[in-house]
């Protein structure tokens, strides 16, 4: 998944609106999307490889839904992305051979390399104390 994607963003809206509740209670994947106005169908596969990584906790069941799967200062940015990643853009672009790569794949490319190294180093941690300093009406640093 391209972290310039919307639906990175909208995952990483999702699963901090998991985080904030806080409360070790699962939180139904209808209730996360529907909060953000969100529809389901489009994240649901996405939910399952957090879940598959680690990153999410699903519950089954009536009170079934999602926890996070480790503690939010230890879920980088970059660990979302390559969770939701199906990979489909990595195995396409292996698939592809050019002669001459056009300049601005490759400049994406290098960009999408950088992105992913400084999402590493913010946790899920570092935004919620980045909003709650926003609310303070803190510098935004």
């Amino acid at each position: 998944m391209n972290p310039f994607a919307k639906k990175y963003m909208l995952t990483v809206e999702a699963i901090l609106y998991i985080t904030l509740q806080n409360d070790d209670e699962p939180i139904k994947m209808a209730e996360t999307l529907a909060a953000r106005g969100i529809s389901p169908r489009h994240l649901e596969p996405i939910f399952q490889r957090l879940a598959r990584a680690g990153i999410l906790l699903s519950r089954r069941g009536i009170k079934g839904g999602y926890v996070l799967g480790r503690d939010r200062k230890s879920i980088s940015l970059a660990d979302i992305l390559e969770a939701s990643s199906d990979g489909g853009t990595q195995s396409t672009q292996k698939k592809r051979t050019y002669r001459a790569k056009p300049v601005i794949e490759i400049v994406l490319e290098e960009l999408e390399a950088k992105w992913t190294d400084d999402l590493a180093t913010i946790s899920l941690d570092d935004l919620l104390k980045r909003a709650a300093m926003i609310e303070d009406g803190s510098p935004k640093s």
